[in-house]
């Protein structure tokens, strides 16, 4: 009789509750894969490459040094546009990337690309930022793109407490980059935006 009461209980209790244990953690683990894959879930969304092919076309279209801006391939939010070197600082150039693609990129936004009349706002996280600090009138920085290659001299710098004071202290002609940092304060570091407003001494113009 014992014997059928422990067989009763293995097989009307112990088993399913055993099963239900296992169906529950295969789903738990699929559901985890899923989310990963959610950009909301990653820590990090994918940057877009502009194609190689689409660089081989655009070199074919660029005359005398001039690059139309019509005939660029779709830049949009999250797009690598090559990178940027200040002092030795050198990362990549995302143009208007979500949060989770600052850190460790310079980023752009704006609709002004460099090489194109008016001014390029390139920013990148204060922490990345301690070469743009020290930057001085005359000190160059290169600005690579998958359209070209430029150089900008430092005509200035600033620091700012607003954008709007950012882009009022950037105010200049020709093509032009300003390049700074965000305004997160760090110990020894003050809550301001720093800031280099640099002027294009070589590059493609970038025309409508």
């Amino acid at each position: 009789m014992e014997h059928y009461k422990k067989s009763f209980i293995k097989k009307e209790f112990v088993f399913p509750v055993i099963t239900a244990i296992i169906a529950v953690a295969i789903t738990a683990i699929a559901l985890y894969g899923y989310l990963e894959e959610l950009p909301f879930f990653s820590n990090e969304l994918k940057i877009a490459e502009i194609g190689d092919h689409q660089i081989k076309e655009l070199e074919q279209i660029i005359v005398q040094g001039t690059v139309k801006k019509s005939d660029l391939p779709e830049i949009s939010a999250n797009t690598s546009l090559g990178s940027v070197g200040a002092g030795d600082t050198v990362m990549p150039l995302i143009y208007e990337p979500s949060y989770e693609n600052t850190s460790n990129n310079f980023c752009l936004s704006g609709g002004v690309l460099p090489g194109e009349a008016g001014n390029a706002f390139i920013y990148c996280a204060k922490a990345n930022g301690k070469d743009i600090r020290v930057l001085k009138k005359g000190d160059t920085i290169t600005v690579s793109t998958f359209y070209g290659e430029y150089t900008y001299t430092v005509y200035n710098t600033f620091t700012a407490k607003s954008q709007e004071e950012l882009k009022d202290k950037a105010l200049g002609l020709g093509s032009a980059v300003t390049l700074y940092t965000d305004k997160k304060e760090a110990p020894g570091i003050s809550g301001s935006y720093f800031a280099a407003y640099c002027q294009m001494t070589s590059g493609a113009r970038v025309a409508e």
